[in-house]
């Protein structure tokens, strides 16, 4: 835990280490659809474990249990913004809880022209 206080990446709980950077996990996006006509009007971002071996739920934990979950969920949202742009998505839906709201200005901004609604979980 001191280590991780420290802002070390790499942290060793028990015989797992535990290595947190831009590839830990991956971006992914749902699409939206209307009911009507049935067509796509925005996409949803979500985080994946690359290696396909955890569920969202599981990373999280894993990462909270070594005091790293804040900064799991920045690179999700850097990650998640940056790809959408390379992508070219026009409206995307975001999660971010209040502790990474307060910060939103310093994590990346999206594109000219690109509509982001922010999804505030507890």
């Amino acid at each position: 835990m001191y280590a991780a206080k420290r802002g070390t990446t790499k942290i060793q709980t028990g015989t797992r280490p535990v290595t947190l950077n831009d590839q830990t996990v991956e971006a992914h996006f749902h699409p939206v659809f209307k009911l009507e006509g049935g067509e796509v009007f925005a996409y949803e971002a979500l985080s994946r474990d690359p290696h396909g071996q955890e569920t969202v739920m599981e990373l999280f934990a894993r990462f909270e249990g070594v005091g790293l979950l804040g900064e799991l969920k920045e690179i999700c949202f850097r990650q998640q913004l940056r790809r959408a742009i390379e992508l070219g998505i026009a409206r995307l839906f975001l999660n971010v809880d209040f502790q990474l709201l307060k910060s939103l200005h310093s994590k990346g901004e999206p594109q000219a022209g690109m509509e982001v609604v922010l999804e505030i979980s507890e």
